[in-house]
């Protein structure tokens, strides 16, 4: 049985694949510096708008309190946060 042992360098790795900071697939590049979620969500000028669900399999969970599951949501429009009710009226942004 073989072991396959962990690449030492980038030139190890197959193209296209990075063994160290994350990548942002959708943009098609490698970033600067790590992603930091709550700098991020910070910096947002936030503006809420409400979503709901079709059906009762697709249900949300409230990304600040952790409540849900929710048939709606409320989504920043710019770094698409997910917060119930009460959390997107808090004015705390």
């Amino acid at each position: 049985m073989h072991v396959h042992s962990r690449p030492d360098s980038a030139d190890d790795f197959p193209s296209g694949y990075s063994s160290s900071t994350p990548t942002l697939s959708g943009y098609g590049g490698r970033l600067s510096e790590p992603v930091n979620m709550a700098a991020s969500l910070s910096r947002c000028a936030h503006s809420f708008i409400m979503i709901k669900t079709d059906n009762s399999l697709l249900q949300w969970t409230c990304n600040l309190c952790h409540s849900g599951p929710h048939w709606m949501i409320y989504e920043c429009q710019y770094c698409k946060l997910h917060t119930c009710q009460p959390c997107s009226a808090k004015d705390v942004w």
